[in-house]
């Protein structure tokens, strides 16, 4: 289905709208119209543009491959009639596909020790391999759920959007930084084609530690500290 299709939706009351109870195996009956982008029936069906899904579920996207896919209090899945067991294909899915992508990442990431004890973890534009990536979990979706539902779930929650995140070279450099009153802290600089984020604190972001692990970097700062000798 492409972005200038329709999916089914239905309104009870002018709350929360939800999915017909059959999503996926009858589809909707009783069309009184044909106007494009909004068909209602006697039962309050509602036609809405997969864009329109999209676009309304920007706000709320995470943009990152390592967050969650599902969310127990996300409207959309209740909306798509998600059982425990499409729940539970998806999740299996999406998390062979955060593995893939932290694979092509630290088998292509270079490491180069800076003269100030700062490590640089360095990666090339990984763009077509995430994309292929997004390709197989897109296809499973909809061996999951159909092609309409698919496309749907697909559509709200920004999966292209979270591969295509860190697309470009990206560099990420790691200090260890004294904070005073003989503490210290991680300083890490993310630069990509965007441009720079900055994080500080005790411990590597889950987001990036799977590229710490394989440079030989702790994932917290007082296993560092602890393994400095004392003079």
């Amino acid at each position: 289905m492409d972005s200038g299709q329709t999916v089914n939706t239905v309104s009870p009351g002018i709350k929360k709208p939800r999915f017909g109870q059959d999503w996926g195996k009858h589809g909707s009956s009783n069309r009184l119209s044909q106007k494009p982008g909004f068909l209602r029936t006697d039962d309050s069906m509602i036609s809405v543009p997969i864009s329109l899904l999209k676009s309304l579920s920007i706000a709320k996207s995470n943009y990152t491959i390592g967050q969650p896919i599902l969310d127990t209090n996300d409207p959309v899945e209740a909306a798509l009639g998600l059982t425990s067991v499409e729940k539970e294909r998806i999740e299996t899915e999406w998390q062979r596909a955060n593995e893939q992508v932290r694979e092509a990442e630290v088998k292509s990431m270079q490491t180069k020790d800076l003269d100030d004890g700062s490590v640089v973890l360095s990666m090339p534009d990984l763009s077509k391999e995430r994309r292929e990536i997004a390709k197989q979990f897109m296809s499973s979706v909809s061996q999951t759920l159909g092609a309409e539902r698919g496309e749907a779930f697909y559509a709200t929650k920004q999966v292209d959007s979270r591969f295509s995140a860190d697309a470009g070279e990206r560099s990420i450099t790691v200090k260890i930084e004294s904070v005073g009153d003989g503490q210290f802290s991680y300083h890490m600089s993310l630069q990509d084609a965007v441009g720079s984020r900055v994080w500080v604190g005790d411990s590597i972001p889950l987001e990036i530690r799977h590229l710490a692990d394989a440079a030989g970097i702790s994932s917290s700062i007082e296993n560092v500290v602890k393994s400095i000798p004392e003079e």
